[in-house]
């Protein structure tokens, strides 16, 4: 069976996605953007945690990953409270 390797302009799970972008007005894009921000932080911290299981001694652990881990557990931790 040939494996199937899609362009971005082909690719099912793209096409339609990247019209939709060009349908949001700039505040959309914007409102989107600061939302991810937000989110980063605890997008770190999970893979913070993903790597330290997997591979303790990774390069990739480092005192950002760490700050950034820290700051998105504040995040978290604040929302639930």
């Amino acid at each position: 069976m040939e494996t199937k390797y899609y362009d971005c302009d082909d690719c099912p799970i793209f096409s339609n996605n990247h019209d939709a972008w060009y349908r949001k007005s700039n505040d959309e894009i914007a409102e989107l953007e600061q939302e991810w921000r937000q989110l980063y932080p605890v997008a770190r911290a999970d893979y913070l945690r993903f790597m330290q299981g997997w591979n303790p001694d990774n390069w990739k652990i480092n005192s950002y990953t760490e700050a950034m881990a820290e700051q998105g557990l504040k995040q978290l931790s604040l929302s639930i409270a």
